[in-house]
């Protein structure tokens, strides 16, 4: 290996590199597909469409807090309806 060339030109695997793009086009998919989930969830509760924005971009921002908040809310909501 000469010092021009970089490291994954000097490599072996041919592979690496395809793996490292279906990895980092399928983290953003996935939470792409966690906000519209919540917003769709959202809708179909009857939120409004402000209500519906916010969960759409506090899942998208903060994709695993924000669902995790999202729960929270929902279930703490739910308890409340049954009483």
């Amino acid at each position: 290996m000469t010092t021009t060339e970089l490291p994954l030109e000097g490599s072996d695997s041919i592979l690496l590199p395809a793996t490292y793009d279906i990895v980092w086009m399928t983290v953003p998919l996935i939470f792409l597909l966690i906000a519209g989930t919540v917003a769709f969830a959202e809708r179909r509760r009857g939120a409004s469409r402000v209500d519906t924005c916010l969960w759409f971009l506090v899942t998208l921002l903060a994709p695993v807090l924000g669902l995790l908040i999202w729960t929270l809310f929902r279930v703490r909501s739910r308890k409340h309806d049954r009483v």
